[in-house]
């Protein structure tokens, strides 16, 4: 992944829920695996918005996923583009999001992670990186990090508790069809040892994506940020985490 950007956080603080403290999101540059996220041209960056939603306001269907043991690449399996029936996604003006970021600051990447020669990216103003998500952009580059700090945790409560944006755009002739940048999630108490959600890309992986016209299918991803098209949230539970040892999901500071 050549770049990425974030742009804001939501974060609601009730009898449910606290405030997140601090927020990473790193760049996948230089995974090697096969679920390593396409690259994406520096013209059509997305950007970042992380966000915690207002549980007791939340109105979703929950798709209930059922899993088999064994190969099954390139079945579509999983909540499908924003906008289908059956989506997960969170629209950016929901009123389950009831406040945004008000501080980021910003780890630039390069701007090519195999030939370091070119430089650290240097497009966007963190400054421009919180509030409500909209165009702005900060470019992160291949490695890159943002860092979103709160004082209060976040807790584990009822359904999704926080939700990540970025602005992947849909194919104009297939709905379920768009160009995306992922990111892993990871969360952490300390800031120090961190606990990944279990992501899954059964797209195609044996190519890079090479620019506009390069599309993915969001039901054959999970746990992934950048699943869902801009003004649209992929949504994080931390009750998945639950049963981490050694990680408590009622006092998360950081999710990079």
């Amino acid at each position: 992944m050549n770049d990425g950007f974030i742009s804001a956080i939501r974060y609601e603080r009730d009898s449910r829920k606290s405030l997140l403290r601090e927020l990473t999101w790193r760049d996948l540059e230089p995974l090697t695996s096969r679920d390593k996220p396409k690259r994406m041209p520096p013209e059509k960056l997305p950007e970042i918005i992380l966000a915690f939603p207002k549980i007791q306001d939340m109105k979703y269907v929950f798709l209930i996923l059922g899993f088999i043991i064994g190969s099954f690449s390139g079945r579509a399996q999983f909540a499908p583009q924003a906008g289908l029936p059956g989506s997960t996604a969170m629209h950016k003006d929901s009123s389950a999001f009831v406040d945004w970021a008000s501080n980021c600051t910003v780890k630039r990447g390069w701007m090519n992670i195999t030939d370091t020669t070119l430089g650290k990216v240097t497009a966007g103003n963190p400054g421009k990186a919180f509030g409500k998500a909209d165009a702005d952009i900060v470019s992160l580059g291949d490695a890159g990090e943002a860092v979103f700090f709160f004082e209060n945790p976040i807790i584990n409560g009822n359904g999704y508790d926080f939700a990540v944006f970025e602005n992947g755009f849909l194919n104009p002739l297939d709905s379920n069809l768009a160009y995306l940048e992922l990111a892993k999630i990871e969360v952490s108490n300390d800031g120090i040892i961190y606990y990944p959600f279990a992501a899954v890309c059964e797209n195609d992986t044996t190519a890079q994506i090479a620019g506009v016209g390069e599309y993915m299918d969001a039901r054959k991803l999970n746990n992934l940020a950048g699943k869902y098209v801009a003004g649209y949230g992929t949504p994080f539970d931390l009750d998945e985490l639950s049963l981490q040892s050694g990680l408590d999901v009622n006092d998360i500071h950081y999710i990079k």
